[in-house]
């Protein structure tokens, strides 16, 4: 399936189910959950389309910190659904799913986002008080 109907389905689903959204200037799509901001992006991978749901759980966060393997390790640990990653060149700790996006199904899609979304509301504010850091929203 091309890259713009995987999109149309997405943006078709999440008004499906009352969410409000808007497109990033690189395309992305960009939602809020609480103190979370959210964001669906399109990967092409060879003839595949991709979807990338993500959320910067923390951003500014000192790489000096040796807590900050540790945490982002714990958390990968108890996870089924998303992986934690620390990116030491923007300090920021996002929390990402990655589907497929050729076949994909509503409940697919949302059981991916609110699992994501629920994480990253809920691990911001733990994170900010070990690790310090800013919520993404804040910025």
């Amino acid at each position: 399936m091309s890259r713009q109907k995987v999109y149309r389905q997405i943006t078709a689903i999440l008004e499906a189910n009352s969410l409000t959204w808007t497109e990033t200037p690189s395309g992305s799509i960009h939602l809020r959950f609480a103190s979370a901001g959210v964001t669906i992006q399109l990967l092409d991978r060879g003839s595949q389309t991709l979807i990338e749901i993500s959320s910067d759980v923390l951003v500014g966060v000192d790489a000096t910190n040796a807590c900050i393997l540790q945490e982002v390790n714990a958390l990968n640990m108890t996870s089924n659904f998303c992986r934690w990653v620390y990116y030491e060149e923007s300090k920021t700790i996002s929390v990402e799913y990655v589907l497929l996006g050729d076949h994909l199904q509503e409940n697919e899609l949302m059981t991916g986002l609110a699992a994501l979304a629920r994480r990253a509301d809920y691990h911001d504010d733990l994170l900010q008080k070990k690790l310090g850091g800013v919520r993404s929203f804040e910025v």
